[in-house]
C-alpha cells in the first residue's frame, strides 16, 4: 500500500499545499516608508513635552540609574539607558507618530535635530541629549548609532 499521487483526487491535493504556500505578508523589498518629519512648531512642542517628562522625578531617578549602571562604556550605556529613555518618551514617541522602541527614539531625536538652524530647537535638543548621554560619551556613542566619527556627517547626511 504505497503512496501514488494519482490516485489521490486533484482537490485534496490543491488544498492540502496550498495552505502551506501563501505569500509573505509584505514585500521585504518595498522602500521604507518615510521617516517623520517634524514641523519646527512641532519639534519645539515635542521637546517641551520631552522635558516635562524628563522633570519627573520617578522618570529622572530611573534615567541616573541607568546611566549609572552603564558606567564610562559606551556600549553598556546604550544596552542600560535606550530602554529606559524609550519608556519615558513613550507618549512623545506616540503622539508624533514614532514607534515605541529604540530605533522610534533614534528617529526623534533625529527628526529634532533637522530644525537645528533654529538656536532655541538645538539648544533644547542638545539639552535633551545629554541627559541621556553624557557629554565625555556623546562622540563615541554617536558612532555606535550611525553618526559616524567625530567630526563627521552622520551616515546618510547629506556631504
Amino acid at each position: 500500500n504505497s503512496y501514488n499521487p494519482r490516485t489521490v483526487p486533484p482537490l485534496l491535493l490543491q488544498t492540502s499545499f496550498s495552505s502551506t504556500m501563501q505569500a509573505p505578508p509584505h514585500n521585504a523589498f518595498a522602500p521604507k516608508a518615510p521617516a517623520i518629519q517634524l514641523t519646527p512648531q512641532q519639534t519645539k512642542e515635542a521637546l517641551d513635552e520631552v522635558e516635562v517628562l524628563l522633570a519627573n522625578p520617578e522618570n529622572s531617578q530611573k534615567l541616573e540609574q541607568a546611566k549609572t549602571m552603564g558606567g564610562q562604556d559606551p556600549m553598556m550605556m546604550m544596552m542600560m539607558v535606550m530602554p529606559i529613555a524609550v519608556q519615558i518618551l513613550t507618549p512623545v514617541l506616540q503622539k508624533y507618530g514614532f514607534p515605541v522602541d529604540q530605533a522610534g527614539g533614534m528617529q526623534f531625536l533625529a527628526a529634532a535635530s533637522m530644525h537645528k538652524e533654529d538656536e532655541a530647537v538645538a539648544a533644547k535638543a542638545k539639552e535633551i541629549k545629554a541627559k541621556f548621554i553624557p557629554p565625555e560619551l556623546a562622540a563615541l556613542a554617536g558612532m555606535f548609532m550611525g553618526g559616524g566619527a567625530p567630526g563627521m556627517p552622520p551616515m546618510g547626511a547629506p556631504q
